[in-house]
């Protein structure tokens, strides 16, 4: 997001003198300039995400400019550009503690979402089938939770990780499916790199898609699990399978995952 609100600085600037423009004027002035600055603000990282999520530039400069129109030029109509002005909103945008930010970085994405239907970073491609609402039983492990999760007649504890995208499990497990014929040629889907959290490289990983998994009362279809390189990272349930519900919350009170599906 850092990334992206340098290139809102590069854009704000030339939105100067807002009142005299229309806003046709000012949204054409804004999609020129994203797209004059896109190819430099858009670094190797960033590139690679996109390629991973299916963003383009365009969906990425729409989206942009249409946040800006939304969020920033209406603090902006009828004054004009001065330093100060522009001083006061940037220190705002770029504070990310500060409301502004987490209200312009929220539409932003919701918008980007919208416009690039390919972006696996925003959604779910699991269904879920079972009872409107359930609540799960976890385990606790450290200042972590475990879920049971079942595949066929495998039943494992996967780590809750909510700040994992993609669930995950080793590459020992896969194979102990394969030798169950719970995982089969036809479950391999197109291989995809992901950023790894502490080295930040990008690394091609196997993926699989399953059906039929289970967790508490609900049945999970068109799961795409993501196998590790080796077994170092375990078995995680992210937010891919989370974020197939309309709301999640843990409690810690009594241990327990409350879905609403």
């Amino acid at each position: 997001m850092k990334k992206i609100l340098v290139l809102l600085c590069v854009l704000t600037c030339s939105m100067s003198n807002v009142k005299a423009q229309t806003k046709e004027e000012i949204r054409a002035a804004l999609e020129q300039t994203c797209k004059m600055m896109a190819p430099y603000m858009i670094d190797e990282e960033l590139k690679e995400q996109f390629e991973i999520f299916g963003i383009t530039e365009d969906c990425y400069c729409n989206a942009f400019v249409e946040t800006m129109m939304e969020k920033l030029l209406p603090q902006l109509e009828g004054k004009e550009m001065t330093m100060e002005i522009y001083m006061k909103i940037m220190q705002k945008l770029i504070d990310e503690t500060t409301p502004e930010h987490v209200e312009f970085a929220a539409y932003f994405t919701s918008v980007l979402e919208k416009k690039c239907a390919n972006a696996g970073m925003f959604s779910s491609s699991v269904t879920v089938k079972g009872p409107s609402k359930g609540t799960i039983s976890l385990s606790k492990y450290g200042t972590m939770h475990k879920i049971k999760v079942t595949i066929g007649k495998s039943e494992k504890y996967f780590t809750m990780d909510t700040g994992a995208d993609n669930s995950l499990i080793t590459k020992s497990y896969a194979r102990e499916l394969e030798d169950m014929n719970l995982i089969q040629p036809k479950d391999y889907i197109e291989p995809a790199e992901y950023i790894g959290i502490h080295d930040k490289k990008a690394v091609l990983h196997k993926r699989v898609q399953l059906n039929n998994i289970r967790i508490g009362d609900f049945t999970l279809d068109n799961v795409i699990l993501v196998i590790g390189n080796d077994d170092s990272s375990g078995l995680l349930l992210g937010k891919d399978i989370l974020n197939a519900f309309q709301s999640w919350n843990i409690n810690n009170n009594n241990s327990t995952l409350e879905l609403v599906k």
